[in-house]
């Protein structure tokens, strides 16, 4: 056997079982799979509340895509919440800057197509019909080789989107 085949006989022998192992859950255990850390500890996790009960002021450090969720659902929460960005912007990996021939060059997580929910719903606190979200006839993609992608032809309704591939 293989790692990749040692990998998927894991997930069987976790599938196959009837215990739970999920962290906190009533009767949740350690699962005896090989390569799993014996030292690791299972620790219980407190409910949480949607409203803090008391007064927090919380550091955030990173204003990439996480760290700009995290510090906008503590605030939703009623907690004071201090962005630390070791950049003089937000946005982390997503940058995009202009090159000398007019062009742009865009680095990261840039595109935010529909199927991103939990982004979408981030985006919609700020801006409720997401009318700053500019949509594109086209999200071509250049290779090393100038050949370029394009993603006009591909159905946009689920499922046949993923099966045109």
């Amino acid at each position: 056997m293989n790692q990749k085949t040692d990998h998927l006989e894991n997930l069987r022998k976790l599938a196959r079982s009837p215990k739970s192992y999920l962290v906190g859950s009533a009767d949740s255990k350690q699962p005896d799979l090989p390569g799993r850390d014996r030292r690791a500890v299972l620790h219980r996790a407190q409910s949480g509340r949607y409203r803090l009960t008391d007064q927090r002021h919380v550091a955030v450090v990173g204003g990439g895509i996480a760290g700009l969720a995290a510090a906008t659902v503590l605030a939703e929460r009623g907690a004071s919440v201090t962005l630390v960005e070791a950049n003089d912007y937000l946005g982390g990996r997503v940058a995009a800057w202009p090159l000398d021939d007019d062009r742009t060059m865009s680095r990261g997580f840039h595109a935010f197509f529909r199927q991103y929910y939990n982004l979408r719903s981030l985006l919609k606190r700020i801006d409720p019909e997401l009318n700053r979200l500019v949509g594109v006839e086209d999200y071509p993609l250049q290779r090393p080789d100038g050949m370029r992608d394009s993603f006009t032809s591909l159905p946009k309704t689920p499922p046949w989107s993923i099966l045109s591939f």
